[in-house]
């Protein structure tokens, strides 16, 4: 029999403010109004670790971001549902960064088109 030491009462009572994964990264594809692009983000998500507790299950972070769709029409829809999940799973405050860099064409004033990165980044807090 396993024994479950992230419920445990803890000999120190402290409050964590932010217990999760950092670098976890993911493929996915943004359908916008004109075009798809695919896109590989990187996701932290967190929680606050209540006093009361001594650990926290790191596999259900991982099991909220494999649950969420390959397909988002934006990044932020994308954090808000890892978020979502995570606090299904946890039930504490819940915090996920989500940040990539989309490749894509622009054209100067000149004419000239050239490539380009726009960055994006988004955090949802529930």
């Amino acid at each position: 029999m396993t024994i479950d030491v992230q419920n445990q009462k803890p000999e120190n009572e402290i409050e964590l403010e932010k217990v999760g994964i950092e670098g976890l990264r993911k493929l996915v594809t943004l359908k916008r109004a004109k075009a798809s692009y695919n896109v590989i983000v990187t996701i932290n998500s967190s929680i606050t670790l209540p006093a009361n507790l001594r650990g926290v299950h790191m596999s259900r972070f991982v099991e909220s971001v494999k649950a969420t769709p390959t397909t988002a029409s934006s990044i932020e829809d994308l954090a808000e549902l890892i978020s979502k999940h995570a606090l299904e799973k946890h039930g504490f405050d819940c915090q996920t960064e989500v940040f990539g860099e989309l490749p894509y064409e622009r054209t100067r004033p000149s004419g000239e088109k050239e490539g380009s990165i726009a960055q994006m980044f988004r955090q949802i807090l529930y």
